[in-house]
């Protein structure tokens, strides 16, 4: 029985640890991604349910009566046919944003099969997905990875006209009764592909996966960008020294904590989600933000 927060798991120190081993990160197969509604009460992470590592989909536990529930496939993540993926809760209400392969149309139009959708929980269930619309999801590029700030912002990434890279990282804020299409351009973006955002909830910095550290074997590496109160963002810094080989990152709710997935890349089976105490981040940023 598992009780108190984020799954009754011992926090971690400065030094990386297995989430939950044995109970959402087990031996012999793919775990990713890790993400908890706001107020606590809920857990998502991303899991190759019926062995079929053709279909990626959502599980979910809940916590209820003092305990969280067996994690097990979501309500809104069960159509077999499709993937959903690159998820996280909103950082003020129970909504989950979500990349998903399924068919989705706009204003008529068939989009490229990657799309951002999202989910809300009331009156004591999950919604049907809905598709966003215009300007984050659009008929001719994809979207995903999306995370969102306490003040509604959308960042995600995506490939568009305006792209430096292969993909590049974007944001989308609500301003004058619209949603306003931003690309971060540098030193966020380069000319390499940059992707899966994850904003910290107060916008202070940004984790993010790229591929411009070329001087490795394996070139997906987390990286971290602070932002000042001009919305300028520092030189981005490689965080494999202290995570490795990463990918994926979340946040808690809370900012207290760090989650990303690690494993083998000859060995998809080997990936396990990990945490770390935040306060780590504290020693790349810069002087002038200290």
């Amino acid at each position: 029985m598992l009780k108190g927060p984020y799954l009754g798991q011992k926090p971690p120190g400065m030094t990386p640890e297995i989430f939950a081993p044995g109970i959402i990160s087990l031996e012999g197969s793919y775990e990713g991604g890790a993400t908890f509604s706001y107020d606590g009460t809920y857990f998502c992470y991303k899991k190759n349910f019926n062995n079929n590592p053709d279909v990626e989909k959502i599980g979910i536990s809940k916590y209820e009566d003092g305990k969280w529930t067996f994690p097990n496939l979501a309500p809104f993540s069960s159509d077999a046919q499709f993937s959903d993926w690159d998820f996280q809760f909103s950082s003020f209400e129970k909504k989950l944003y979500f990349t998903s392969n399924q068919p989705a149309v706009l204003n008529g139009k068939t989009l490229k099969p990657s799309n951002i959708w999202v989910t809300s929980y009331a009156s004591g269930k999950w919604s049907k997905p809905e598709l966003l619309g215009i300007p984050i999801n659009t008929e001719n590029s994809y979207s995903g990875y999306p995370s969102i700030t306490k003040n509604g912002t959308i960042y995600f990434h995506s490939e568009r006209e305006d792209t430096i890279g292969e993909t590049d990282i974007y944001r989308s804020r609500y301003e004058k009764g619209e949603y306003i299409i931003e690309n971060l351009g540098y030193p966020v973006n380069s000319p390499e592909s940059d992707l899966d955002p994850c904003i910290a909830p107060d916008e202070s910095y940004l984790l993010f996966l790229s591929r411009r550290n070329k001087n490795t074997k394996y070139n997906n590496h987390l990286f971290v960008s602070f932002r000042d109160e001009n919305d300028q963002w520092s030189e981005p810094v490689d965080l494999d020294p202290i995570l490795g080989v990463a990918a994926l990152p979340g946040i808690s709710p809370d900012g207290k904590y760090i989650f990303f997935t690690k494993g083998d890349y000859g060995d998809s089976n080997s990936f396990d989600i990990y945490w770390v105490d935040a306060t780590f981040i504290e020693e790349f940023k810069p002087d002038t933000l200290k």
